[in-house]
């Protein structure tokens, strides 16, 4: 698809006590899409936003076994409007991950 994207993107970092991490970013983005059209002459147009909030943990400040791993939880949510009925979505997803680092 031929379309034109302007966005802006905003992202925060908070360092936390205990080895904790807080990570947030905010996007809106306007669609235009050249040749795509919902109508009579009228081009497909969409808005998307979206907000992601993700947490870290050193393992080890959980239990000394996690020693070596990172704990993370995120949370994103995502909303697009458009004049094109069926582009309209709202969107919602969580994850859990375990991750682990090596030095070579």
């Amino acid at each position: 698809m031929n379309k034109t994207a302007n966005g802006v993107s905003v992202l925060a970092l908070f360092l936390l006590p205990h080895e904790q991490r807080l990570i947030g970013t905010a996007t809106v983005n306007r669609v235009k899409y050249k040749e795509q059209i919902v109508n009579t002459n009228v081009k497909r147009k969409d808005n998307v936003r979206s907000i992601t909030l993700g947490y870290s943990i050193n393992g080890v400040q959980v239990w000394s076994g996690l020693d070596g791993l990172s704990l993370g939880l995120d949370a994103s949510y995502s909303k697009t409007g458009s004049n094109q009925a069926s582009a309209k979505i709202s969107s919602r997803n969580y994850m859990f991950s375990v991750s682990k680092s090596f030095n070579m």
